[in-house]
């Protein structure tokens, strides 16, 4: 059981990347026979992918025209 649950740990950091096709083919093998397995991690997986459904789904907003000297000046000052 500790051994599957470590299998399940190092799975679930994969999902979102298995997602985005980011994988290398042997960790994408890997990915996919674990799922096939494990209904936690399916049930993760299909969770993720739904989540990431609805944020493609939002409206693209544009960001305040002052928005990246702000965030400079916020990193510079705790830099400091």
């Amino acid at each position: 059981m500790v051994i599957k649950q470590m299998k399940c740990r190092k799975i679930k950091k994969l999902l979102p990347l298995y997602i985005d096709n980011a994988l290398t083919f042997g960790e994408k093998q890997i990915v996919e026979e674990h799922l096939k397995e494990c209904p936690t991690c399916r049930a993760q997986l299909k969770s993720l992918s739904s989540m990431v459904k609805i944020i493609e789904s939002l409206p693209e907003i544009s960001p305040p025209p002052d928005f990246t000297e702000k965030v400079i000046s916020k990193i510079s000052q705790i830099k400091s």
